[in-house]
């Protein structure tokens, strides 16, 4: 039995205005009510004012409608969301969790991009099953202590925040394995991040990096590293250890050359380097068996030159 089957069980056995009153829950609930009310509504509102109902985003609102009606424990819905297994509350201009969200203790996929959030909501800590983590575009500015709670995530999305401070004990999550902290304030990365040896795909892009965190060289299975627009100067020769890495964004940053050290990361496949004032590419790293292409617009590099030298390599500029 899936999310959709569980509420409309719990709808079918309410009554048709206290269903369409949950139809703003969530969007589950919103097409779960469309199905059950759907004939009905004319019926109960004749001047279409279900409508409106049906296209609340004030979620909260409804949830306090409902325990006002004492409707929630009378038709046993704190009882069904237990089973829920994915949240999605997008969009929906909140600045804060209810606290029956802590009832949804299967919950292993939230996502509440698009919304005010200043801090990562409590309640979230408390969702020890979760997954997958979506805060995106929120107001976020620190992850804190509490979230080595969430020991089962796998991927945690923070795109688009303000995020400046990382909680030492973020990097004992070791069930990651997608880690998007793109645009946000993060100036530096701490030496931890290393610990975090199931991480395959790692996004930085558009912070404030200076300087090219080493320890991410030693992250066993990276293979997708995105530092673009950032303030790096350099990539150190520990990038060799990189050796799952298959595509590196560092467009955008102040590189002046590469390490010849980058021709044993043997499965690159694709390499971004542009917008860096860098004007030669050592020859050693036109060997490396799996790159398939390269990209140097706006740097010094002589496309064509690298074209002949690099034979089987496609160069776009």
């Amino acid at each position: 039995m899936d999310n959709q089957d569980i509420i409309l069980c719990i709808l079918y056995r309410m009554p048709i205005k206290s269903a369409i009153l949950c139809a703003s829950i969530s969007k589950l609930f919103y097409r779960a009510c469309e199905e059950i009310c759907h004939t009905n509504l004319a019926h109960f509102f004749p001047d279409k004012n279900y409508k409106k109902i049906l296209r609340q985003e004030n979620y909260h609102q409804t949830f306090a409608i409902c325990r006002h009606l004492n409707k929630l424990n009378k038709y046993g819905i704190i009882e069904y969301l237990y089973y829920c297994v994915s949240l999605d509350n997008s969009m929906m201009h909140i600045t804060r969790l209810l606290p029956e969200i802590a009832y949804m203790q299967n919950l292993e996929h939230v996502y509440i991009p698009h919304n005010g959030f200043k801090q990562i909501p409590r309640e979230i800590f408390k969702l020890v099953g979760l997954k997958i983590l979506d805060l995106s575009r929120n107001d976020i500015s620190e992850i804190p202590d509490d979230i080595t709670h969430l020991r089962k995530l796998r991927e945690i999305c923070l795109t688009h925040n303000y995020l400046s401070k990382i909680s030492p004990r973020f990097f004992k999550l070791r069930s990651l394995e997608k880690i998007l902290f793109n645009c946000n304030h993060l100036a530096h990365i701490s030496s931890k991040i290393s610990k975090l040896s199931n991480v395959s795909h790692l996004n930085l892009a558009s912070n404030k990096i200076k300087t090219f965190p080493i320890n991410i060289c030693y992250m066993k299975k990276l293979q997708i590293l995105d530092l673009f627009d950032n303030q790096i100067r350099y990539i150190p020769d520990d990038i060799t250890n990189s050796y799952q890495l298959r595509i590196l964004n560092i467009n955008k940053n102040k590189l002046t050359k590469l390490p010849i050290s980058m021709s044993n990361l043997f499965n690159l496949n694709t390499l971004d380097i542009s917008e860096n004032p860098i004007q030669t590419i050592p020859k050693e790293i036109g060997t490396t068996y799996k790159l398939g292409e390269i990209y140097i617009s706006n740097t010094g590099i002589d496309s064509d030159l690298l074209s002949n030298e690099f034979e089987h390599i496609a160069v776009y500029d």
